[in-house]
């Protein structure tokens, strides 16, 4: 199961022909079944462009009818296919190990290369979309270290699985939701942990394409900001309140603790 109930769906039939319909249906493979039940059975691969797009914009306007894997794929392509998303993932295909091939007859529109990263390393588009928040982060909370002189920094992602636990934890007396993702970015003279969580749940009213009132349930997203500075030590974090700085800065001390132990 996804995350998060998410809100934002393609509603248009114009951003999903932006998708090659070869591409198309290998994302939408897997949810056969689930599609065929609500009237649309997908063609074969040479008789994709017979595909009905009209039908498959409506079923996103009532989300209850597909698979929340589904729209959840939908959300991040979604949020992915522009032309600077597209670069971005361009990058990131090219440096993956093992580099990802992105093809397209004649070539490739960025909701062909969002599907294809998707489809082939979800991890991967998911840290890139992540990583855009990092750029409209300004205002940080810093705590200094007590150690002297500072440890050397181990691996990052030695620390992900146990901050996410505590987080998890932390977040689900909150009433957030237990869903946290931890994304590291390493860089010269620092760690970034980006930190993906719920709000509060929210029930919101909707109308559907038939003009009915419809109720909507999600944790809205919620982004947070980590950055340890490997020279001086320091913590700086990004986040809404008091609570949250205080939990950070305890986790990423246990944390660390536990790991150089």
């Amino acid at each position: 199961m996804p995350s998060y109930k998410l809100r934002r769906f393609f509603s248009q039939p114009g951003i999903l022909r932006g998708i090659d319909p070869e591409n198309l249906l290998s994302l939408l493979a897997d949810h056969a079944a689930a599609l065929e039940a609500n009237g649309l059975a997908l063609p074969e691969v040479g008789e994709a462009l017979g595909f009905d797009y009209d039908l498959l914009a409506r079923l996103m306007m009532e989300p209850g009818k597909l698979p929340a894997a589904l729209l959840e794929a939908f959300y991040f392509i979604h949020q992915m296919a522009t032309p600077e998303g597209m670069e971005c993932l361009l990058a990131a295909a090219e440096r993956a190990t093992p580099p990802i091939k992105i093809v397209g007859n004649p070539a490739p529109t960025p909701g062909d290369v969002a599907v294809q990263v998707w489809l082939k390393n979800r991890e991967l588009l998911e840290s890139v979309h992540a990583k855009q928040f990092l750029g409209s982060v300004r205002s940080f909370h810093s705590f200094g270290t007590v150690v002297a002189p500072v440890p050397k920094p181990r691996d990052p992602m030695a620390y992900v699985d146990k901050i996410k636990r505590d987080l998890d934890n932390f977040f689900a007396k909150k009433k957030r939701g237990r869903h946290t993702k931890i994304f590291p970015y390493v860089q010269d003279d620092s760690i970034m942990f980006l930190v993906r969580h719920g709000d509060p749940f929210e029930r919101k009213a909707g109308i559907d394409d038939k003009g009915e009132s419809v109720g909507v349930y999600y944790w809205p997203e919620k982004f947070d900001v980590l950055v340890l500075d490997t020279t001086d030590g320091e913590l700086r974090i990004n986040a809404r309140n008091k609570s949250e700085w205080e939990e950070y800065a305890t986790i990423a001390l246990a944390s660390s603790r536990s790991v150089n132990s």
